[in-house]
């Protein structure tokens, strides 16, 4: 009985290990992809940025 509770005990520090590695993984590849959706965004603002500078342009165009 002692070995089998020594032996589900490494067990229980196995499953605590891979859970620890598991976190640090999921925050890993949590601020790689905040990091990403945030260049995205400012993609997003420039491009919409340039569209309205654009449609702006040929409404002044259009008024000629």
């Amino acid at each position: 009985d002692a070995q089998e509770s020594r032996g589900l005990g490494d067990v229980y520090k196995r499953q605590a290990s891979y859970n620890s590695n598991s976190y640090k993984e999921l925050v890993y590849n949590y601020n790689i992809l905040k990091r990403d959706v945030e260049k995205l965004n400012n993609k997003y603002n420039e491009l919409s940025n340039y569209v309205g500078s654009m449609q702006e342009q040929i409404r002044r165009l259009r008024l000629n």
